[in-house]
């Protein structure tokens, strides 16, 4: 736990005999406790919340929260634009 005077405060790296683990975890990824953030798996969530947001975020705007109707001609347009961005981003990653 970090104290009120600790010089460490507000950092990401902890403090204490906490460095140590800390260090050893950065020079040997072996020893580290959490799974690697670039699996699979995890980057298939990521790719799905883009996909998402790349949909909902235009949709958002252009129906302005809801209040305005979109025509077909615009939602297809949004979409198109949304699959041909994900494509080119995560294409070949997934």
């Amino acid at each position: 736990m970090l104290s009120p005077r600790d010089p460490n405060r507000g950092t990401s790296r902890p403090s204490g005999l906490g460095l140590r683990r800390y260090f050893a975890a950065v020079r040997d990824p072996a020893r580290r406790t959490t799974a690697p953030r670039d699996n699979l798996a995890n980057r298939g969530r990521i790719a799905a919340e883009h996909f998402g947001a790349l949909l909902t975020g235009p949709l958002e705007n252009r129906s302005r929260l809801g209040t305005r109707k979109i025509s077909r001609a615009e939602l297809r347009q949004v979409t198109d634009n949304a699959v041909t961005t994900f494509l080119r981003a995560f294409g070949n990653d997934l």
